[in-house]
């Protein structure tokens, strides 16, 4: 079973790169997954009383990875439901 999801959120004020909130399955947002220039790939930003189990920081590493991978080419656009 899946505790959390991402939600697209729309894109960064420059429009080139892609924004997602990160929820629970009751709604309640736990962060932002959103591209971090000076590493030049996505990252995840929890929100400061956020707290997290393993698989839940799995899917999102998963997440990320996948973000970070297409929008370097490296594999071809997924659903976020192959995810």
């Amino acid at each position: 079973m899946k505790y959390i999801s991402f939600k697209e959120h729309g894109t960064s004020a420059s429009g080139k790169t892609k924004i997602w909130d990160v929820v629970n399955t009751g709604g309640v947002f736990l962060g932002y997954i959103s591209w971090h220039a000076p590493w030049r790939r996505y990252t995840f930003a929890p929100t400061i009383s956020s707290v997290f189990d393993a698989n839940c920081l799995k899917d999102i590493t998963d997440f990320v990875q996948l973000q970070n991978d297409i929008h370097k080419n490296k594999v071809p656009i997924r659903t976020l439901e192959e995810v």
